[in-house]
Order: structure tokens, then sequence, then C-alpha cells
């Protein structure tokens, strides 16, 4: 496998673990991938590879990180905004508790 298939391969691991949010196995695909760009870069620098190929890959590629990146965003935002909710709901249910022992 040439260093142009073996990135398609990554990029469709990719595509695949951000299409179910599966953020370990893009993390290992990340590790992995990060040498097959070096190589491929590599490959450009004594012309086995045409810098346009690997510049398209590498780019299909930025664009599923930021995908993953929007999506930990907006989980990130989804948690917190549950939490916040959660510490409004504990003090309402203090608050009552502290009435009902003061008798009021």
């Amino acid at each position: 496998m040439n260093s142009l298939e073996a990135l398609d391969s990554v990029i469709a691991q990719a595509r695949r673990s951000v299409e179910q949010e599966d953020w370990e196995t893009l993390a290992a695909i990340d590790e992995g991938a990060r040498e097959l760009i070096s190589q491929a870069t590599s490959a450009v620098g004594e012309g086995e590879l045409t810098r346009e190929s690997v510049a398209e890959r590498l780019e299909i590629l930025r664009g599923l990180y930021e995908q993953a990146r929007e999506a930990a965003v907006e989980e990130r935002d989804a948690a917190a905004a549950r939490i916040r909710e959660t510490s409004r709901t504990q003090k309402a249910a203090q608050a009552y508790l502290d009435n009902q022992r003061s008798g009021r």
C-alpha cells in the first residue's frame, strides 16, 4: 500500500469515527496518521507523489478533525448545561428542605 492509499484508508477510518462520535478511535487513528503524513510529505519531496494529491487528502483530514472538534465543543456545552440545571435543581431542593426544617 502506498502513502496515498494509506492516507485514503486513514481518511475512511477517521470519517467513520467522526460519524459515530467515537473519539477514542479517532485519537488512535490520529497517532498513526501523523506517521503517514510524514511519509507522504517526504514522498512529495522525493518526487514520488504530487503535492496536490497529498494536499487534497490533508485537507479532507483537516475537515474531519474540524468536525470532530465542533462535535466535542457541542458535547461539552451540552454537558455544562446539564450540570448547571442539576445544580439549580439541587439548590431548589435544598432551599425547600431548609424551609421545611425551619417550619415555614
